[in-house]
């Protein structure tokens, strides 16, 4: 989809559900490198590649083009975000309310943070449907 227009900014629920597709994506190129260093079957390479250039794409949708480290950090924070979730479903398994908790909320902020860089939201503002 190299033609992947900006999102409207106002709308805010599409955004939102944009960028949990955009988690999973991050978190499947990580697997994905994680299998080949471990298997060195060339096939999680390419399947890495082509799940990244789906993700660099959709990317482009969300993420403002200021000349800054605007991509990379909302990269990183769409990564982070996605593995406090993690994080936290392994702590709730394990009875660990508290620290599933803190995961989970941590979570909400860092991607309400991607939001705020990128124009959907402003400072204070909560992204409702995170």
């Amino acid at each position: 989809m190299k033609d992947t227009k900006k999102l409207d900014k106002r709308d805010v629920g599409l955004a939102v559900d944009l960028s949990f597709a955009l988690k999973n994506l991050v978190g499947a190129e990580d697997h994905l490198y994680k299998s080949w260093i471990e298997t060195k079957n060339p096939m999680f390479k390419e399947l890495l590649n082509k799940i990244r250039g789906i993700r660099s794409d959709w990317l482009k949708a969300l993420v403002n083009d200021d000349g800054s480290e605007s991509w990379c950090i909302s990269k990183h924070l769409l990564g982070a975000s996605m593995g406090l979730v993690e994080v936290g479903v392994r702590f709730n398994q394990t009875g660990q309310e508290a620290e599933c908790n803190k995961a989970f909320q941590d979570s909400v902020i860092v991607l309400e943070e991607f939001f705020k860089l990128n124009g959907f939201t402003e400072e204070g503002e909560v992204i409702s449907s995170a």
